[in-house]
């Protein structure tokens, strides 16, 4: 079986329960597809989840980003070594 489709949505204000979130997952196997109404609870530990893994993402890319501009202060600069070829002049 496999989540073939995850669904996180804001009700409307004339729906019961107005502006609540209400999910849905969509799972497929072998013996066929079952569309799962999700909990407020189960909701929230999505989100909870996804906070979690966006702050790990986000603190490794600072720290590769931060390694980069590092050695790229120490590397010497293109522009003193290239010719920029401008349109029309040799």
């Amino acid at each position: 079986m496999k989540v073939t489709k995850l669904e996180i949505r804001q009700r409307s204000s004339y729906e019961d329960y107005a502006n609540t979130l209400a999910g849905t997952v969509l799972l497929e196997g072998t013996t066929g597809k079952q569309e799962v109404l999700l909990s407020p609870m189960t909701v929230s530990r999505i989100f909870a989840v996804l906070a979690e893994d966006l702050v790990a993402r986000s603190k490794q890319n600072a720290t590769l980003t931060k390694a980069a501009v590092e050695e790229a202060v120490h590397a010497p600069l293109l522009e003193q070594n290239s010719v920029i070829a401008i349109e029309g002049q040799v």
